[in-house]
């Protein structure tokens, strides 16, 4: 028992944003045993084999409890997400995570009302939301350019190009902990999906076979940058790769690294 909690407990703090701990763990005794771990902007879960998973509050619609089996449904844009063998548990963290996914709907809405945004009402009611890609209409462009520093002044140019290639085919916008917003661009490109990051300027342009990969790898390894984005494989990563399918899809979709120099030649790279 206490091998497989110490197990577990690393591969969580793996999953899990650096410096942050479980407000509690919970061990499931059904079909495929584990632990789940109920952190303050999610669930994560560390099967004994099998795959593991990170479901935060923000990107969740919501939960199912299905009390013969003591087990929690979790679903949203993200796919869906099964723990069984509970117990009682089962319907406290179905109740909690209920909660837990509007009061994060609503965090989303005061930081993005905060950052300049006209979105708060489609936050709040669900149809933005954090860590999911959305495509935005024109409009919505237009106030993400204007919205103050939600662009990093280095990263405008970066924008404007792909803007006026007409390639902006989707956004994706978080909120961190101390309410920053931090919004990112997918664009198909030559050899794949660009992943575009515009609040922050020490962060190459990373091209994937599929940005969700990232997107969701992103979210599922505490938003460390070096298990998804890092050129080589992130040595104390490898293990947590094995056992979660959105890192391991992101790690061999990767297909290309471009730094920042002139917008210009930065577009021709990513178009040849």
């Amino acid at each position: 028992m206490a091998l497989r909690r110490c197990r577990a407990d690393a591969l969580a703090r793996l999953m899990a944003p650096p410096d942050e701990s479980p407000r509690e763990t919970t061990e499931a005794v059904g079909a495929e045993t584990g632990f789940l771990y109920r952190y303050d902007d999610g669930l994560r879960w560390v099967p004994d084999a099998g795959v593991c998973f990170a479901r935060l509050y923000g990107e969740l619609d919501g939960l199912a409890f299905a009390a013969d089996r003591y087990e929690l449904t979790l679903t949203g844009p993200l796919g869906e997400s099964r723990v069984s063998g509970l117990r009682r548990l089962a319907r406290e963290v179905g109740a909690e995570a209920a909660r837990r996914i509007d009061d994060a709907r609503q965090g989303f809405a005061r930081a993005l009302e905060t950052a300049g945004l006209p979105w708060a009402d489609d936050a709040a009611a669900g149809r933005i939301r954090q860590h999911v890609p959305f495509a935005p209409g024109a409009e919505q462009v237009v106030q993400a350019e204007g919205a103050g520093e939600l662009i990093c002044e280095e990263r405008r140019g970066y924008w404007a190009v792909l803007r006026d290639a007409g390639v902006i085919r989707r956004l994706v916008v978080s909120a961190g902990a101390e309410g920053e917003v931090r919004p990112a661009a997918l664009c198909p490109v030559a050899r794949g999906e660009l992943y575009e990051l515009l609040s922050e300027a020490d962060h190459a342009s990373f091209v994937f076979a599929r940005a969700d990969d990232a997107v969701r790898a992103w979210t599922e390894v505490g938003f460390r940058r070096e298990p998804v984005f890092a050129e080589k494989d992130a040595e104390n990563y490898c293990v947590l790769a094995a056992r979660l399918p959105s890192l391991r899809a992101a790690r061999e979709g990767l297909r290309q690294r471009v730094v920042h120099d002139e917008p210009a030649d930065w577009w021709k790279r990513l178009s040849d």
